[in-house]
């Protein structure tokens, strides 16, 4: 989640509200991500664990992880804008 941070199951949150979608250089996305447009906000994110990324993002990489509890996804989503927001 940290700006260092080793890529692992998927590439570095770090940053990712406001980031399109299969930007970061180093990581090796599908070329579904790549040619995507879509844009990390708290609704893509939301979305994405609601409907499933064969959904948002067909054709990637991305593993099934649904939160069906709107209240757990409410509470991730803002431990994510927290934990990757960039320094200022």
């Amino acid at each position: 989640l940290d700006k260092e941070g080793q890529f692992r199951a998927g590439p570095s949150l770090y940053g990712i509200f406001g980031r399109t979608a299969g930007t970061l250089k180093e990581y090796p996305y599908s070329e579904a991500l790549l040619s995507s447009s879509l844009i990390w906000t708290e609704e893509t994110i939301s979305e994405l664990f609601t409907k499933g990324p064969h959904v948002v993002t067909p054709g990637t990489k991305m593993p099934l992880q649904r939160i069906k509890n709107d209240r757990d996804r409410i509470d991730l989503i803002d431990y994510l804008k927290s934990a990757t927001a960039p320094e200022k």
